[in-house]
């Protein structure tokens, strides 16, 4: 079976999918990482135990499979790519471009748009970003499309003419959950129209 990446699901919500999507006709394991890194060894671990032959459907639940490392996650995409018999995996995530995209070609992703929220810490480093004459391409590398749209509707209240970025990064949000689009090629793209807008903002007001 096609693995699945939930993205912004609450664990309720994913127990709740699962069963209005799968039934109940399973057997399910819930890896907890609460804040701790899946390690490779973790990754074989499971592999080795999905291996064995099984009568009954089997569900793999990996709640924050984004504290996965990226040796973790090279480790899984053979099994991922061809799960053992009557195997499902589901990998819950924050947000699915922190793990591999390798994975994310392999899975079937589901988003729950309801419940993105930016956090304070990425909120203030965009706004830093937005206000600095540098231009420092590297935070591509730390925040996610999902963010920068997050950060462009705040700002939105206060700044009208950031609505055509805004309606740019939704659409560039669409063709990199399709598989489309370079996520940090996009991102370095998005930063450079917000940093112009907002340079080109703070000439006008030393002007007026």
């Amino acid at each position: 079976m096609m693995p699945i990446v939930l993205v912004n699901f609450e664990k309720k919500e994913i127990l709740e999918f699962i069963r209005k999507d799968l039934g109940s006709d399973f057997i399910l394991f819930e890896i907890n990482n609460d804040k701790k890194k899946v390690s490779i060894n973790d990754i074989r671990e499971i592999v080795k135990e999905t291996s064995t032959c099984q009568n009954k459907p089997r569900v793999y639940l990996f709640y924050n499979f984004y504290l996965a490392s990226n040796e973790a996650q090279n480790a899984f995409l053979k099994t991922l790519e061809e799960p053992p018999s009557k195997t499902l995996f589901i990998l819950s995530v924050d947000n699915q471009e922190k793990i591999l995209p390798t994975i994310l070609s392999r899975s079937r992703i589901i988003i729950n748009k309801r419940n993105f929220k930016l956090s304070e810490e990425i909120k203030e480093i965009l706004k830093k970003f937005a206000e600095n004459e540098i231009l420092d391409l590297r935070l591509s590398e730390k925040i996610s499309v999902g963010e920068v749209i997050s950060f462009l509707k705040e700002k939105l209240k206060e700044e009208k003419n950031i609505l055509p970025i805004l309606k740019e990064a939704l659409e560039i949000n669409n063709l990199i959950e399709k598989n489309n689009l370079n996520k940090i090629l996009a991102l370095d793209y998005l930063l450079i129209q917000i940093k112009r807008l907002f340079q080109k903002k703070e000439i006008t007001r030393a002007f007026s």
